[in-house]
């Protein structure tokens, strides 16, 4: 079906930009059931349709049905787009010289490749979800899942009773009026332009790996970064009436960074209802084989 709406949308394109006829050779080799029928076969594999046709890999970033495609990553599609409409052209008999056939070759390349991403990933975010595009400060970055269904955590993630009173596990919610999220719920934020994601753990934490798009402000001096935050300084400290909403995490339900950074910022004036508390930090981050940027 998928194969057959490209089809549909290759005539309709190209009538309304003037580079087919109203009966064209397309419409004609479409009408035909045998070939009709090859291509409904071949698009149980999208990537097969026309020929085989894959995908450009300069960097292009799209969102088809849903799913977010950074094409710069998807490394195995290595063909240039030029080569891809060379191939489109040949299969039309179209050679335009104008950059219409150009959108829509990439257009139809996002289409197939958006099902074919959704059919790949064995372990998504979510069935609905098999990752994530953010645009962050360094670039474009990639939130998934590690895809080896027998991948462990190791080393020091792997640790289950670290001492404590120096790493006691934390209370569900580090103070009144704060709000504690999960994995979906961070990474919304991550995709909110308004939202902040502070890694609040020391520098040497935050350097041997931590979450995409989050950016380091550790605990012990947080109150002095609160400008990174949308509040102003005033007479009396800060004044954070358009402070903008902020998560905070550190390494874990047994890590107290991100917490004492919380109450620090509380009482410094920053409003409870717009801090958020990741309980989970890197281990449950790690746990799920989300995808973790620096480090070795």
């Amino acid at each position: 079906m998928m194969a057959y709406s490209c089809c549909v949308m290759l005539r309709k394109f190209g009538r309304a930009n003037g580079q087919l006829p109203a009966t064209s050779s397309i419409e004609n080799a479409y009408s035909s059931r045998a070939l009709l029928s090859q291509m409904r076969r071949r698009s149980t594999d999208a990537m097969n349709v026309l020929d085989e046709i894959e995908m450009p890999s300069n960097k292009t970033e799209a969102k088809v049905s849903s799913v977010p495609i950074d094409l710069f990553e998807i490394r195995k599609f290595s063909m240039t787009e030029r080569h891809w409409q060379a191939k489109l052209s040949a299969k039309t008999g179209i050679y335009p010289e104008d950059k219409a056939m150009k959108k829509l070759g990439l257009t139809i390349a996002l289409t197939l490749t958006a099902g074919t991403a959704m059919a790949e990933v064995e372990v998504g975010i979510t069935k609905d979800i098999p990752s994530v595009i953010l645009q962050t400060e360094n670039g474009t970055r990639e939130i998934g899942r590690i895809q080896d269904t027998k991948n462990e955590i190791s080393g020091e993630w792997a640790l289950t009773s670290r001492p404590c009173p120096e790493f006691c596990i934390q209370p569900h919610s580090p103070a009144e009026g704060v709000t504690t999220i999960g994995e979906l719920e961070l990474i919304e934020m991550l995709q909110n332009p308004e939202a902040v994601v502070v890694d609040s753990r020391t520098r040497d934490w935050f350097e041997g790996g931590t979450i995409p798009g989050a950016i380091n402000i550790p605990y012990t001096y947080v109150v002095d970064e609160l400008a990174q935050l949308g509040c102003e300084p005033d007479f009396d400290g800060w004044d954070c009436q358009e402070a903008k909403p902020v998560a905070l995490f550190c390494n874990g339900v047994w890590c107290g960074q991100s917490p004492s950074a919380i109450r620090n910022m509380l009482k410094a004036g920053y409003p409870a209802d717009r801090i958020f508390y990741y309980r989970g930090g890197m281990q449950v981050w790690r746990l799920l084989g989300l995808t973790v940027i620096g480090g070795e």
